[in-house]
């Protein structure tokens, strides 16, 4: 027998309880913590292009810095895409506008290739 209610940890019932409990009360502030940094942080949406759409990159950054202010757009290329991140998705007149674009630049000439700036 134990004295004082004492269990072989050495930690009276009363103080195990209290320890879980307070194990569970940090937990839910943790996950209401990270919970609310989640909703505080600015929602970004992740856009794509192909590479061999018709546009170059200079033109599609172009293009993306008009429409999103104050935003600025590093070239990223994965797989034949460029990749780009935007404060909100791209609506439909975006992509409209984005194939008139695309079809000015075909029209005023060839796109250049990756060979002609080896040639320069």
């Amino acid at each position: 027998m134990y004295p004082f209610g004492r269990t072989g940890s050495g930690l009276s019932g009363k103080s195990v309880k209290a320890k879980l409990a307070r194990r569970r009360t940090t937990d839910s502030f943790q996950k209401q913590s990270l919970q609310n940094e989640e909703e505080n942080k600015p929602k970004v949406y992740q856009g794509s292009y192909g590479v061999y759409n018709g546009l170059t990159w200079e033109q599609l950054k172009d293009f993306l810095e008009n429409r999103f202010e104050g935003w600025t757009f590093d070239k990223v290329e994965i797989r034949d895409y460029w990749l780009f991140e935007t404060p909100e998705p791209l609506s439909e007149d975006d992509h409209k506008a984005l194939r008139e674009l695309r079809d000015k630049a075909t029209k005023s000439g060839r796109r250049p290739s990756m060979s002609d700036d080896e040639e320069q």
